[in-house]
């Protein structure tokens, strides 16, 4: 029944004789019930004061649980990985056509933790999971697990050293200048309502400790990065666990340009120091690469009209005098759909692999054209007879 109030709260909040003396007191309850519209109807409507930072953090709270909410994870693992994901650049990181990531997580993630977290560097956002459905036998765990992945940490001195600075890291604090950036974890826990569900962790062989569960999705909980970890699924509805780190800058200087460049755009933190150092690495590298005269990805010789005019017959691209790679791809799908089993005829004389070889050549064919013809040299490629094509043994029947 409280929740069923909030419209009438709001509504009320935004008239002209309840805004001036709305109490502070009972606002800070509204923005924990109040959904992503009411929230941005509660922002645009009242001066909120000194409460305004704490109404765009629970804006972006709110809208980044309705994300995951819409989030379709794997059924086998439900958990995605984005930005550096150990040794590897995740392809998860841009959401542009993923299946079951929306477009807008991945950037109101990175959002999120850096308005709530300022000026720490990370590299990686994984999220989970916990649904009440998969708790069989209401006692289901995962089993511990660390997310530290520098071999030079492992050492028992060193990792002493580094717990017992961690264990006086407080929520809300960012690590003092004698921690490595790539020592210390974030969690953010959210649900739409839950009962149980939680994360546990631990030194190494040590006693469990809660670390975050639904009483904390105010705020970001920090953990020692070589910590074991462990989470509970709740009895009730869906818990959602958002974990941040910064990889070693090792790791971090593997990524190539266009990674760092993707991870910029969606809002990800990289270290300075390894930024810039990666990046001139790159442009030389780039530079080398596209002044080499024999490039792997490139034909080694033109395709003849003959082979183009046959191509462009198959892909049906008769009209269009010079194909671009976007063209030829879209027309190699689009032909592809056509010959698959499932549409083509069970009594079909030529069978739907061959015709699958020969869309491929094709393919090929003017892909190498539009690499290394332009639109001049195709232009009398439509002028060669029909049985041009006569001669190209791809287009003889099995």
């Amino acid at each position: 029944w409280v929740l069923s109030l909030c419209p009438f709260v709001v509504h009320q909040a935004v008239s002209t004789s309840m805004a001036p003396g709305l109490p502070q007191d009972c606002l800070l309850p509204l923005l924990e019930l109040l959904d992503a519209d009411g929230l941005a109807t509660l922002r645009s409507a009242l001066n909120l004061h000194n409460l305004d930072g704490e109404a765009h953090t629970a804006l972006l709270r709110a809208v980044v649980l309705e994300l995951l909410l819409n989030t379709k994870f794997p059924f086998t693992h439900a958990a995605y990985v984005m930005g550096l994901n150990g040794t590897y650049y995740s392809l998860d990181t841009i959401a542009e056509k993923h299946y079951g990531i929306p477009r807008a997580l991945p950037t109101l993630l990175c959002a999120l933790f850096r308005h709530m977290v300022p000026n720490v560097p990370f590299t990686t956002i994984r999220i989970q999971k916990f649904a009440a459905a998969a708790n069989f036998g209401a006692q289901h765990k995962t089993l511990a697990f660390s997310l530290h992945a520098d071999p030079t940490h492992q050492e028992e001195t060193y990792e002493e050293e580094t717990h017992e600075k961690l264990e006086q890291i407080h929520d809300n604090e960012v690590p003092t200048e004698s921690l490595g950036i790539s020592d210390v974890g974030y969690v953010l826990c959210l649900t739409a309502g839950c009962t149980g569900g939680f994360g546990e962790r631990r030194a190494k062989n040590g006693p469990w400790y809660r670390l975050a569960g639904k009483e904390t999705s105010r705020h970001w909980v920090s953990f020692p990065r070589d910590s074991e970890l462990r989470w509970h699924w709740p009895r009730v509805g869906d818990l959602y666990a958002v974990t941040v780190t910064c990889e070693s800058p090792e790791l971090c200087g593997k990524l190539r340009r266009r990674e760092r460049r993707d991870m910029a755009n969606v809002g990800f933190k990289l270290p300075v120091d390894v930024e810039s150092e990666a990046t001139s690495n790159d442009e030389l590298e780039e530079g080398t690469t596209l002044t080499e005269p024999q490039m792997s990805n490139l034909p080694s010789r033109r395709p003849s009209s003959a082979h183009v005019t046959a191509a462009k017959r198959l892909l049906r691209l008769d009209n269009v005098v010079a194909p671009s790679l976007g063209e030829v791809d879209v027309a190699f799908r689009s032909a592809a759909r056509q010959v698959h089993p499932d549409r083509m005829a069970s009594n079909s004389p030529i069978p739907a692999s061959w015709l699958m070889s020969q869309l491929t050549w094709a393919r090929r064919v003017l892909r190498e054209a539009a690499t290394l013809y332009d639109a001049s040299e195709l232009e009398g490629a439509n002028d060669l007879e029909q049985n041009d094509g006569g001669d190209v043994p791809m287009l003889a029947a099995p």
